[in-house]
């Protein structure tokens, strides 16, 4: 399913893999099981440099898998590769919204929030 994605992504685009997502993966087989598939798939592409399909892909995860706080967390974390504090702040409150006592959101979004007070 990734390097399905992968392929779609450099071949067609992005925005038109994300947009068209479902229909992609119904019509070749593919399903995403868990939040746990598309997190691992941001994470290498990440490690590989290309942040924003990492964050587009942690994006898609937000969107398939609302109530899971790891996918904000993953997503923040993108965010803060590619410098967006805004953007990660509101993730990791989010990260915070569904899972309040998640300690390790709390320590980032004091540091993301401190950096910004400056």
């Amino acid at each position: 399913m990734r390097e399905f994605l992968y392929q779609n992504m450099v071949n067609k685009g992005v925005d038109y893999t994300i947009k068209n997502v479902d229909t992609l993966l119904k019509t070749n087989d593919y399903k995403i099981k868990s939040d746990q598939d598309l997190n691992g798939f941001g994470y290498e592409l990440l490690g590989e440099d290309k942040i924003n399909m990492a964050i587009e892909i942690f994006k898609l995860n937000t969107r398939l898998f609302p109530n899971v706080a790891n996918t904000y967390d993953s997503l923040g974390e993108a965010y803060m590769v590619k410098s967006n504090k805004e953007l990660a702040i509101q993730c990791y409150e989010k990260v915070l919204e569904i899972d309040p006592d998640n300690e390790s959101a709390k320590a980032i979004l004091k540091k993301l929030k401190e950096k910004i007070n400056y």
